[in-house]
C-alpha cells in the first residue's frame, strides 16, 4: 500500500516487515497457534509508529557462546534504530537506511481504519510486546 503511494522513496524491504511481523507474533502470543488477527494488525502497526525504537534480533541460529559474535553483536545492537537483525545472519541489519517515517504516518492511518476497532468502537486489543 505504501509502495504505490511514494514510488521514489526507498522503503523498508519486505523481509525486514516479515522479520518484524514474526517477532510480534512470537512475543505476543507466545507462539500460540490460535490468535487473534486483528490484534496481531494493531501490534505491527503500532510497532511500526515506534521504528525509532525498534531493536530486534533472535538468538535461536547462533549464541554469545562464541566471543566474536558476542563482541559483533553487541556492538550490532548499540547502533542507530531500527534495528532488525537477520536471524541467519546477524551481522546484517535489515532496517538500516530505509524511510520508515513514510511507513509509520501509514501505520497511524491504518489504526484508524474501522478493522482496528471492535463493535463498540474500542480500538482491538494490541499484544503485549516491547
Amino acid at each position: 500500500c505504501v509502495k504505490s503511494w511514494c514510488l521514489r522513496a526507498e522503503l523498508p524491504p519486505l523481509y525486514a516487515l516479515e522479520l518484524l511481523t514474526i517477532y510480534a507474533w512470537e512475543v505476543g502470543t507466545q507462539e500460540e497457534a490460535c490468535f487473534r488477527l486483528d490484534s496481531g494488525l494493531a501490534t505491527v502497526m503500532r510497532l511500526l509508529q515506534q521504528y525509532q525504537l525498534l531493536c530486534i534480533y533472535w538468538t535461536d541460529y547462533y549464541t554469545f557462546q562464541n566471543p566474536i559474535i558476542e563482541d559483533f553483536v553487541r556492538k550490532q545492537l548499540k547502533k542507530e534504530r531500527p534495528i532488525i537483525l537477520d536471524p541467519a545472519d546477524p551481522t546484517h541489519n535489515v532496517a538500516k537506511g530505509y524511510r520508515w517515517d513514510i511507513v509509520a504516518q501509514r501505520a497511524c492511518q491504518c489504526l484508524k481504519q474501522d478493522c482496528c476497532y471492535d463493535n463498540y468502537e474500542n480500538p482491538v486489543p494490541k499484544w503485549n510486546v516491547k
